[in-house]
């Protein structure tokens, strides 16, 4: 479970028929021209006991250059979905990234109820060193 933000033109979206007004073209579009974007159609993530778990669609794009993206503890992924981009459970570093594709294409960062981001820190989104994996010390059932 996580909380989106929405890169979006709509800011006041409907129950009936939503679309975000961006164009998946355009989306391409821009992931082809952006170095730091790469246009995967797919997201896959490890679970403990080692399955897998994948989702593809051919709007899925990850961000390279995120601070902790690496395969290892996962990527940083956009999904392009009715007509806007969404993240989930964006840190700020991810958030300064979606501020400025939102730039780009003339659209805004909006979170799940309807709030609008303009700022890496607004909403209380947290740093990706906060927000990131640390590695045990002791197994999980040693508390002394």
């Amino acid at each position: 479970m996580g909380y989106d933000l929405h890169i979006t033109r709509n800011t006041e979206p409907s129950e009936d028929d939503f679309d975000g007004g961006i164009d998946f073209d355009e989306w391409k579009t821009y992931v082809e021209g952006d170095p730091s974007l790469r246009l995967d159609g797919y997201a896959e993530a490890h679970g403990p006991n080692g399955e897998t778990l994948r989702v593809t669609d051919d709007g899925i794009a990850v961000w390279t250059d995120h601070p902790t993206a690496n395969g290892e503890h996962g990527w940083a992924w956009l999904h392009f979905r009715s007509g806007e981009i969404c993240v989930k459970s964006p840190d700020q570093e991810f958030l300064a990234k979606m501020l400025s594709i939102a730039a780009d294409l003339n659209a805004f960062v909006v979170g799940d109820d309807g709030e609008l981001y303009e700022r890496p820190d607004d909403h209380g989104v947290l740093p990706a060193e906060t927000l990131a994996p640390k590695p045990a010390s002791k197994p999980w059932w040693q508390f002394w």
